[in-house]
């Protein structure tokens, strides 16, 4: 299952959670969670929550000129 692989890589660190996004898995989550199947949606927003404990992670890309290692924008002081 996809989604339970995707929330144990996000819950195990913030490399991973960065990894995800960098990978496209935003969108792939976004999509199992609107499957049919319960457990995959429960998986996928559990992901999700995850992912969105990072500040970086939930900021625009348009709102910094400065970047991480990652390619993720980082928040101004």
């Amino acid at each position: 299952m996809a989604a339970f692989e995707l929330a144990s890589m996000a819950a195990t660190s913030d490399d991973n959670k960065f990894l995800i996004v960098a990978e496209n898995g935003l969108d792939s989550l976004i999509s199992l969670s609107l499957t049919e199947d319960l457990g995959t949606q429960e998986y996928a927003a559990e992901a999700l929550a995850e992912l969105l404990t990072v500040p970086q992670i939930q900021v625009s890309r348009g709102l910094s000129s400065q970047s991480n290692s990652y390619g993720f924008w980082e928040l101004s002081s």
